[in-house]
């Protein structure tokens, strides 16, 4: 049997300790916690770009073709995805690139900073200026960092893609002027 005398002595230290107890816990979580980042979801965005394009492409002495590329975006972001359309224009030795695109991107972080990867897929014509190169469709992959993804206006992004041709060379034409190639680029969004 036990002792009522000391079951009640004890049940009135316990309530008496506890919300203390509770209150040094909580308050120390709370003090601790951070308020997250404001990410604005549903929001469209448009800018320019700046690619620096790479590729093995027949004709260059050095083995490895450099050009540029013009980029014009406009994306919606969801709040982890952004979806959005490209186009680019530009030229890698010894063609001219032109290309228009959709794509997919998904954020690997919620913070105002983060990392992202995605897709793309869309249309693209590589010429050498007179009727050689090809067209049609192509597939894309990419990686990036996005700045200020808590902003409204002003984000930017350093992004590394590779762009591959599902195309061939036009038939009964020398050489070959389709090429698949790697761009690092720079993106704003205002």
């Amino acid at each position: 049997m036990t002792d009522h005398s000391q079951v009640h002595v004890l049940s009135g230290r316990v309530p008496a300790r506890l919300p203390l107890f509770l209150c040094l816990i909580l308050s120390s979580a709370v003090a601790a916690e951070e308020p997250p980042a404001s990410i604005p979801g549903g929001a469209f965005y448009f800018g320019p770009g700046v690619q620096l394009l790479f590729s093995r492409a027949l004709g260059s002495s050095s083995g490895v073709a450099r050009g540029y590329a013009l980029t014009l975006q406009a994306a919606v972001d969801t709040g982890n995805w952004v979806l959005g359309a490209d186009t680019r224009a530009g030229g890698v030795n010894p063609s001219f690139v032109i290309d228009c695109s959709a794509r997919a991107d998904r954020f690997l972080q919620s913070s105002s900073d983060s990392f992202y990867l995605g897709g793309t897929i869309g249309y693209l014509t590589e010429f050498d200026g007179e009727a050689y190169g090809g067209n049609g469709a192509f597939i894309g992959a990419q990686a990036g960092f996005l700045w200020g993804r808590s902003r409204r206006w002003g984000r930017a992004a350093t992004e590394l893609q590779i762009s591959v041709p599902l195309f061939g060379e036009r038939p009964n034409k020398p050489g070959d002027y389709v090429f698949s190639f790697v761009s690092l680029g720079l993106r704003l969004f205002l």
